[in-house]
């Protein structure tokens, strides 16, 4: 699957458009134009981080690969009243705590992300994830993409992009 963010500039603010494009050609895109809109580049581009790391799990670009739509996101319900699965709400918790650390600007340890991790994941029922733990040597590469992917973000002009490739991992429906 082809990413592509491009950088948008208008008097208020940055932001981007995020388009994916799956193997089958088949398009979904999104331009966020509230005042969040500068945020949603990096948050995406935190997702990238995180879902190539850890492959094994199921997140919003495998979602997007297998044919969901952006905006199916949005509807608390999921898709078509199809919700979440649990790896894709335990990636999105994940990649809340990095956008917690980029904003505070200090590196927080594996530990310190596994126990806000397991503290949501018990807030919420998701005892699928309650096991999960992110390796330091797995945060620490997600961490170094991360610095890459902000810099080549950062350094686009207005109505350039940056393009990137996803391979998903192919997963079975849960029943």
């Amino acid at each position: 699957m082809i990413i592509r963010f491009k950088k948008t500039t208008n008097a208020q603010s940055t932001g981007s458009v995020l388009t994916c494009i799956r193997s089958d050609g088949s398009p979904t895109w999104q331009r966020p134009t509230d005042q969040h809109a500068g945020f949603f580049a990096r948050h995406d581009l935190t997702h990238y981080a995180v879902e190539t790391e850890l492959t094994e799990l199921q997140g919003f670009y495998s979602l997007i690969a297998a044919g969901w739509d952006i905006q199916d996101f949005e509807d608390p319900l999921g898709r078509r009243g199809q919700p979440l699965p649990w790896q894709a709400n335990l990636i999105e918790a994940l990649v809340g705590q990095l956008d917690m650390q980029s904003a505070s600007q200090v590196e927080w340890s594996a530990e310190q992300i596994n126990q806000s991790l397991a503290t949501y994941n018990e807030q919420r029922q998701n005892q699928s994830a309650v096991g999960f733990r992110i390796q330091a040597d797995q945060l620490a590469r997600i961490n170094s993409k991360l610095v890459e992917l902000f810099a080549r973000w950062d350094e686009l002009a207005s109505g350039e992009s940056l393009q990137l490739t996803f391979e998903p991992t192919v997963f079975q429906e849960e029943s």
